[in-house]
């Protein structure tokens, strides 16, 4: 028998999944052929005691190279102050992704920090550094009439551009990211806003 004053613990809350539709830009022009070059999905959850975990998957073709990227990639991470550490990784990549696997996971943590972390306020510094596995990362703020830039470097190099909805104390909204391929070519990922694809 069930004690009349015992309570339910909460459910813990479901992640919800983002789609993105992917194109590409040469020297910031989208050309015609490198359009509606694939999908891909992320969900974010927070966990207990300062972790929190990233899943992300796609599958982007290059029809200029003829070549098809698909990966899978699953990672818990660790969070204490301003340095993170990788508690689990579960990814996978075919042959041809295998060579964007380090700038993927890169990348991933910070998916779910600029969507997590409140935007800083006019009064506050407008960027936050990071210590990681794959070195030191600043994430620097940029307020725009319409939404919030963010642009994620490592040393002196630009490793990915977020656009945001500001959330105003909830999760921010990430509308778009890009991921330089190379220094022309620039991979961009923007929210699929039609249910179901």
């Amino acid at each position: 028998m069930v004690a009349a004053n015992a309570q339910t613990p909460p459910a813990a809350p479901r992640p919800q999944t983002e789609r993105f539709l992917v194109n590409a830009a040469v020297s910031g022009v989208v050309r015609s052929n490198l359009k509606d070059l694939g999908r891909a999905s992320v969900q974010c959850l927070e966990l207990p005691n300062h972790k929190f975990r990233v899943r992300a998957g796609g599958s982007v073709s290059n029809p200029e190279k003829k070549k098809a990227y698909k990966f899978a990639v699953d990672m818990t991470f660790s969070l204490a102050g301003r340095r993170f550490s990788i508690v689990s990784s579960g990814n996978r990549y075919n042959a041809d992704a295998q060579e964007f696997r380090d700038r993927v996971e890169r990348v991933v943590p910070f998916l779910h920090l600029v969507k997590s972390l409140p935007v800083p306020s006019t009064a506050d510094e407008p960027s936050r550094s990071f210590l990681a596995p794959h070195g030191y990362f600043v994430l620097r703020y940029r307020r725009t009439e319409r939404q919030v830039e963010v642009s994620l470097h490592q040393d002196d190099s630009l490793v990915a551009r977020f656009f945001l909805s500001d959330g105003f104390g909830r999760p921010n909204i990430l509308e778009k990211f890009l991921i330089p391929a190379n220094p022309e070519v620039t991979i961009n990922f923007y929210r699929n806003t039609e249910q179901g694809l």
